[in-house]
């Protein structure tokens, strides 16, 4: 018997989750993001490995866990 998923630990896609303030920036973003848009970002690597192990998706996906990402701060220089 496997355990069950909990859903609220899957966030949804990338593109769902984006809020663009204007539109006019939304082909720029699909053209830097490309196809890493509809990536699924779930709450740890673990829930990650679950689904994948599970074969849980129809087709092959790509997860992002959200505990192995990763910010840099841009130095006001560079900006």
């Amino acid at each position: 018997m496997e355990p069950t998923i909990d859903k609220k630990k899957i966030y949804g896609r990338v593109i769902s989750l984006v809020v663009l303030k204007d539109i006019k920036h939304a082909k720029a973003l699909e053209y830097i993001a490309g196809g890493k848009l509809f990536y699924v970002v779930v709450d740890s690597d673990i829930t990650s490995k679950h689904l994948l192990e599970n074969n849980c998706f129809i087709k092959r996906e790509t997860c992002i866990p959200n505990n192995k990402i990763t910010s840099l701060e841009i130095a006001n220089s560079v900006v």
